[in-house]
């Protein structure tokens, strides 16, 4: 593969490099503009293409290696946050309050990727899912958002769905009790807790993240912890 791939990618071509890259910019190019193409060159290639190289091949400055050296670092690793939002129906017989946990990868540069999280109630079960997401601070249901570590971009998702996809998720733990008219938590063999009788706590979205997704992807290598903070800054 040639270092010319930058081109196929959207690099940044005559206008980019004026404004951008020129020799007589004192100032390095902005990111995510006019290194992009370069940036995922580097990341498709998987270094086997040297950012010297990179740079001579399409009219940029050699010393400007060093700046999307930083900058391909940064992106070889996705940050991850634990993201609470609020619910739209709090379970009654769950202590208060309580909030939908999700995993949140970061995977762009405007703040946006995608969430890891268990779908659905504890009446009927509940299944692991993914979906794409916007910057979470921009939901309206957005409570708070943790650092808690990084992916390897080469290897994601792929690596960290088979961690998450391998956790049981949080199985049926109620259903109508036709003696009582209400839901009802249940034992595991389908029968009701009788008046009194201690019951153990149900496993919901908060748990499964908490105590089981996060822990796994920890111990599995795969979430790195770093110091507190954004890799891309």
């Amino acid at each position: 593969m040639s270092a010319s791939i930058v081109d196929s990618f959207g690099g940044p071509g005559r206008r980019g490099r004026r404004r951008g890259c020129s020799r007589g910019d004192r100032n390095p190019p902005p990111p995510w503009q006019a290194i992009i193409g370069l940036e995922k060159a580097c990341l498709e290639t998987q270094g086997r293409i040297q950012l010297v190289t990179l740079c001579l091949s399409n009219k940029l400055p050699a010393q400007h290696a060093l700046y999307l050296q930083a900058c391909t670092q940064m992106r070889m690793a996705f940050n991850v946050y634990r993201v609470q939002f609020t619910m739209a129906m709090p379970d009654p017989d769950m202590p208060s309050p309580r909030y939908h946990n999700v995993i949140f990868v970061e995977t762009e540069a405007d703040g946006s990727g995608a969430v890891h999280h268990v779908t659905g109630d504890i009446t009927s079960g509940m299944a692991y899912a993914t979906r794409r997401e916007g910057r979470p601070e921009e939901s309206e249901i957005f409570v708070r958002k943790d650092f808690i570590g990084t992916v390897g971009s080469a290897t994601y998702p792929r690596q960290i769905d088979a961690v998450l996809e391998a956790l049981p998720p949080p199985p049926s733990q109620k259903k109508f009790n036709i003696k009582t008219m209400r839901t009802e938590q249940m034992k595991a063999d389908g029968s009701f807790y009788e008046p009194g009788e201690e019951r153990p706590r149900m496993v919901k979205c908060t748990e499964w993240t908490v105590e089981q997704a996060i822990p796994a992807l920890y111990a599995s290598g795969v979430l790195q912890k770093k110091a507190d903070g954004d890799t891309r800054r």
